[in-house]
């Protein structure tokens, strides 16, 4: 039974044939013009992490068993109100409260009263003894520590009193090959059976059962028939093996007959950077790649961070300012899209995305009006650590500087806040819903710097128009 928890253990690993798949030629991603639509927040709330919350049950249950599992260890130790006696290679422990003798490594436990009236028959005694001899405790602790791991697994639960009930089987056949009479033996059982508690990593006497035991004891097989019933075996584990082994999957490139052509310079493999965004992404018939501008050079990625070097491939990459260097071979050859921008990414994809400003999560409407107010420079399309595709802003001193400056003084007017507000020359917007007067009343109270700890500030002027965005928790 042990042997089949290996075996199961192992099949999956076994690898029962092996798949030839062709490496498929990468398609370049598309990005479809669409008709700009006006963003709104969203806020997705709480959201449960599933995997880790699986992971805590799972650790709760690995304690529990590990704990049960000592207790049990523990409560088997000698103590110092145990007497100890040999009996014959083993140590015989004797205690008060103990109603069925159980047995476990080199020990038997039975009750000290009962053994000094005469109450224990020999033959109890000698069943503890055969579980001894044949190292059953061994494999009651091998499987006690399989279930520490896998305590959520019901079919060890079921191994385990297999197990279990095998060895008293085993047990019971070497008592009546020592000469008990099967009779008095089944008598002795009987009166044991009565006590129904036993420990859970210890073979103990009044194993549930009895009937079945009974039988197995009346029962003789003979060898032809057990061979038979190993053979049995082989189409089952056969059957396993063929349908729960590993099928190992090898991936080769397609073999294509390369043609050596001189490589040129044309539109259709130039890729023209501008310097002033020091990163970006842009869009080539391999997929759609970020760069990043560093001491002057163009350095190009995957959208997973991987370097990428496009050169070998045939394309030259430039900063616009060096484009009237380059001399055009084939003037036909259609130009490559403009790469696409943040927001027009965001436009197709938002819905996916998810948005970072200085890796704080914030809402896809703050986002935004971050990009519409100091443009593309530093902001970055890549997946985040959970592997979500996301938009991630770094604000730089490059960015901040884009950053419009103060709407100019009000003119001395006679006119309140409330009447800037209602005459359109004022407006105040906070998480990009046009204030209301118990959040203006809120925001006038924030006196000393903690107030404004967690509130982002975008001030905005157009068309004459002065606004003022505030973003922010519990506003």
């Amino acid at each position: 039974m042990l042997g089949s928890l290996a075996i199961s253990a192992a099949i999956p690993f076994l690898v029962v044939r092996t798949v030839t798949v062709p490496l498929p030629q990468a398609t370049p991603l598309s990005f479809p013009e669409l008709e700009m639509v006006e963003a709104t927040a969203s806020t997705t709330g709480f959201e449960w992490d599933w995997i880790t919350v699986l992971l805590i049950i799972y650790m709760i249950g690995v304690l529990i068993m590990a704990v049960r599992f000592i207790k049990n260890l523990y409560g088997l130790r000698i103590k110092p109100t145990d007497e100890v006696k040999a009996y014959e290679a083993y140590t015989l422990v004797l205690r008060k409260w103990i109603e069925v003798p159980h047995s476990f490594l080199t020990r038997i436990y039975a009750s000290v009263s009962d053994y000094k009236s005469g109450a224990i028959p020999n033959a109890v005694l000698q069943h503890e003894k055969a579980h001894l001899d044949q190292k059953h405790s061994w494999d009651v602790l091998t499987i006690e520590m399989l279930l520490i791991v896998m305590w959520f697994n019901p079919l060890l639960y079921l191994i385990k009193y297999s197990i279990k009930l095998n060895h008293e089987f085993l047990a019971d056949r070497a008592v009546l090959a020592n000469g008990v009479a099967t009779k008095t033996y089944q008598e002795t059982l009987l009166a044991y059976s009565v006590n129904s508690k036993h420990r859970a990593i210890a073979n103990t006497f009044n194993f549930p059962l009895i009937k079945k035991r009974f039988t197995i004891m009346k029962t003789h097989t003979t060898t032809a028939s057990g061979l038979l019933r190993s053979l049995a075996i082989v189409p089952v584990l056969a059957l396993l093996v063929i349908s729960c082994g590993q099928e190992e999957i090898v991936v080769e490139p397609e073999v294509l007959e390369v043609v050596e052509e001189p490589k040129s310079t044309s539109p259709g493999n130039l890729i023209v950077v501008d310097r002033s965004i020091e990163n970006g992404t842009f869009e080539v018939k391999e997929g759609v790649f970020k760069y990043a501008i560093s001491n002057d050079k163009i350095e190009v990625f995957t959208l997973k961070g991987e370097s990428k070097d496009l050169e070998s491939l045939g394309y030259t990459i430039l900063f616009s300012d060096q484009i009237e260097e380059v001399e055009i071979v084939d003037e036909d050859f259609p130009a490559p899209p403009p790469p696409p921008t943040a927001l027009e990414y965001i436009n197709e994809n938002g819905k996916d995305l998810v948005y970072y400003i200085d890796d704080k999560k914030v809402s896809q409407s703050e986002a935004i009006k971050n990009i519409e107010i100091m443009g593309q420079n530093g902001v970055d399309i890549s997946p985040d650590k959970n592997g979500n595709m996301a938009i991630k802003i770094k604000m730089t001193d490059k960015r901040w500087s884009k950053m419009p400056p103060p709407p100019p003084p009000v003119a001395p007017s006679s006119l309140s806040q409330e009447q800037l507000i209602a005459n359109g020359s004022l407006k105040i917007y906070v998480n990009d819903k046009i204030a209301t007067q118990a959040q203006l009343d809120k925001l006038a109270s924030f006196k000393s710097p903690s107030d404004w700890k967690n509130i982002t500030i975008y001030p905005f002027q157009k068309d004459g128009v002065r606004s003022t965005y505030f973003y922010g928790e519990g506003l």
